[in-house]
């Protein structure tokens, strides 16, 4: 806790997560960004929940990638108790088994280079945040993430980010 304790000073949110995305323990600034997180500490139910798409201004890619991550994972650990919890809770989502269904995708980590963009309550102040993965233990059941704050540079709008999102996509 202490290291997470050291990031939160510098201003990086930070958490220790599980291969399911389900939080170990994290830092105030972590769970500001993801209101309502503590009722699951699982990122993977928290991001299909209604509070997520307000929150996380390209929620519709930020769920995507989501879910190809999940397919991997759950590949992995398919037997545990970690993943049969996270399927009982999404399976009765129809957003979750939209994206499931739509993509075969399969995503074992993340680009650098794509920014988290994040609109913070109560205020609506939006942030862009470089994601950081990394393990911490040598058979990966430990990870440190840390997302580090940068200027805003998401969609032009976020308030309508879906909408412009959608209409860049068709362009």
């Amino acid at each position: 806790m202490s290291h997470l304790d050291d990031l939160q000073h510098l201003g990086v949110l930070a958490a220790y997560l599980d291969p399911i995305w389900n939080v170990l323990a994290c830092n105030d600034l972590f769970l500001s960004t993801m209101p309502g997180l503590e009722r699951t500490y699982s990122i993977g139910a928290w991001l299909f929940s209604p509070i997520a798409k307000e929150v996380w201004v390209d929620w519709e890619k930020e769920a995507a990638w989501n879910v190809a991550y999940n397919k991997a994972i759950l590949g992995l650990y398919r037997n545990s108790q970690q993943a049969r919890d996270l399927i009982r809770r999404l399976s009765p989502n129809s957003e979750f088994r939209r994206l499931w269904a739509s993509s075969v995708d399969v995503n074992y980590s993340r680009d650098s280079d794509s920014l988290l963009h994040v609109r913070h309550p109560p205020n609506s102040e939006v942030a862009s945040y470089r994601l950081s993965i990394a393990p911490m233990v040598e058979d990966m059941t430990v990870l440190l993430v840390i997302a580090i704050p940068k200027a805003y540079s998401g969609p032009r709008n976020p308030s309508t980010a879906d909408t412009w999102t959608r209409t860049v996509d068709t362009l």
